[in-house]
């Protein structure tokens, strides 16, 4: 029985994998828009850059929502 739950659970994890597997062009996508952003390259998106970066994707948002996201 616990062979079957331990089969149940690696194919768990497999689809699960599999939903979060990025191309590598997706990756870099990714990589360019968090460089965008980081616009001190410190490797981390503070809140003035998070900001900026949910301002230019249209939201408006306070400060405390900010400090919450981060």
């Amino acid at each position: 029985m616990s062979s079957i739950l331990r089969g149940e659970s690696r194919r768990i994890n497999n689809k699960q994998r599999a939903r979060h597997h990025l191309t590598p062009q997706k990756r870099q996508e990714i990589k360019e828009a968090f460089e965008l952003f980081d616009t001190d390259g410190s490797g981390t998106i503070d809140a003035k850059e998070l900001n900026v970066a949910m301002r230019a994707l249209g939201f408006e948002m306070t400060e405390e929502q900010i400090e919450q996201m981060i």
